[in-house]
């Protein structure tokens, strides 16, 4: 099980979840969208919910709301990828924020 929020340069920014073990994974996409651009998922209880910004203040929720039963003491991380084994992916980070808060988010250019 997961929530994850993603932005790339191909596919726009991407709210994607789990919602339960061995299940497969669902997706709302917003096309049209590349970095730089903020991301945040804000959990409330068992509901998470993504988020988007071009400037880390106004925030544009991506899709609904999801419950997904995750364990209070779940780990978060941020990741990247260039989707090509021939490729680095050379990706920066920054106002990144974890940790018992309600909101995780992230500009990545």
């Amino acid at each position: 099980m997961y929530a994850a929020i993603f932005v790339t340069p191909g596919n726009g920014v991407n709210f994607q979840w789990r919602s339960a073990t061995d299940a497969a994974a669902s997706s709302t996409n917003i096309s049209g969208i590349s970095a730089p651009e903020w991301v945040k998922i804000v959990r409330s209880g068992n509901v998470f919910t993504g988020y988007y910004s071009t400037d880390g203040s106004t925030w544009t929720q991506v899709g609904a709301a999801h419950t997904i039963s995750i364990a209070s003491n779940a780990l978060a991380g941020r990741s990247v990828t260039a989707h090509d084994n021939t490729q680095l992916n050379t990706s920066t980070f920054t106002s990144v924020s974890i940790g018992p808060i309600t909101a995780t988010y992230g500009a990545i250019t």
